[in-house]
């Protein structure tokens, strides 16, 4: 994605009409230069116009097609088209300055207060009129010669709160550009995950429909998860996928499953949804890999971490923990029964 600062700044100062007509005429192409094979699964996104504190009677023309820009080279994110974005607000609010609800009280609000005003306000008509996961609002405070660029990204099912908030920083104007860019980085950074479990999830289904082999989906995953370890919800995928054939992947799955238990604390709610309905219990498959190497104590301390983290399966783990109890019990009856090396041979 990155491009030298000396270029995006000639092209912000020199290029910045032609990019904003080929957004509005169309011409920029979604995911230009990805793959020829494109992802089953896309985030949708909608870039609203930013708001500028030199110009607040009208929404800024120009850079949310930079934004745009940037994040079109991702094939895993569908961009509602900027110029349609910026006629259904200017349709909604030819003057974002004049947003609702601040001077009807008799007073000139302040930059910050429209900005939040315009998403109270506009987000649920936007949102009405064009659906997407995510909406990206931006706004630039001057100091001088000196921009603040502050980005929120607000998920469609809250709407109320940013999940993302992004702020960068230009010593000149020239500088937006490659301010944009990096928070397009961020912007990528966030999604990517979500996107990599839904994707993964597809995959999954392509394994048990027996259009690709399950060992390209393993290797699929493992890779996801190297390079997202800390998403829990892409290990629990990938040990769902070892679960496939235990025969083969039994001491990979034991491996994963002590992974995902040291993490999960049951507080995701999405993780734990996941695993429901992929129907993979960690605490129950490293119980099983545990027994078959004898490790009774292991299987003990699985139980307790499972009821303590995971009480929807406490009967299972219950059943477990005896059956390790039992095990421990032998153990202890057969040592005791056997002559110490201390004592005479009959």
């Amino acid at each position: 994605m990155s491009r030298t600062g000396k270029g995006r700044a000639f092209f912000f100062t020199g290029g910045l009409v032609i990019v904003f007509c080929l957004a509005w005429g169309g011409g920029l192409e979604r995911g230009e230069g990805a793959t020829d094979s494109q992802p089953s699964y896309v985030i949708s996104i909608c870039i609203l116009p930013f708001y500028t504190s030199t110009s607040r009677a009208n929404w800024d023309t120009g850079l949310a097609p930079l934004l745009e820009a940037d994040l079109a080279t991702q094939p895993w994110l569908k961009l509602i088209p900027t110029k349609t974005v910026y006629e259904v607000c200017y349709e909604m609010q030819p003057q974002p300055w004049l947003v609702k609800g601040f001077w009807e009280q008799g007073r000139a609000p302040s930059d910050a207060e429209v900005f939040v005003g315009l998403r109270q306000h506009l987000l649920p008509r936007v949102s009405a009129l064009l659906p997407a996961d995510y909406y990206v609002w931006g706004r630039v405070i001057s100091t001088g010669a000196r921009k603040s660029i502050v980005v929120e990204v607000t998920e469609h099912r809250t709407r109320r709160e940013p999940v993302l908030r992004s702020t960068k920083q230009a010593e000149t104007e020239e500088g937006i550009p490659q301010a944009l860019e990096h928070v397009a980085e961020e912007i990528v950074a966030f999604l990517e995950p979500g996107w990599l479990v839904r994707n993964l999830e597809e995959t999954r289904k392509q394994v048990l429909a027996q259009l690709i082999s399950l060992q390209t989906a393993v290797k699929k995953a493992e890779e996801h998860v190297k390079a997202h370890p800390e998403t829990l919800a892409l290990r629990v995928l990938l040990l769902s996928l070892y679960e496939e054939n235990e025969e083969k992947y039994g001491s990979q799955a034991r491996d994963a499953a002590a992974d995902v238990v040291q993490a999960w604390d049951g507080s995701d709610k999405d993780v734990t949804g996941l695993a429901e309905k992929l129907g993979v219990d960690p605490f129950l498959v490293l119980c099983r890999e545990q027994a078959k190497g004898n490790d009774w104590s292991g299987v003990q301390e699985t139980c307790r971490l499972g009821q303590e983290r995971y009480p929807l399966r406490s009967a299972e783990y219950e059943k477990w923990r005896l059956r390790a109890q039992n095990q421990l019990g032998a153990k202890g009856q057969k040592g005791a029964n056997e002559p110490s090396s201390t004592e005479e041979a009959p």
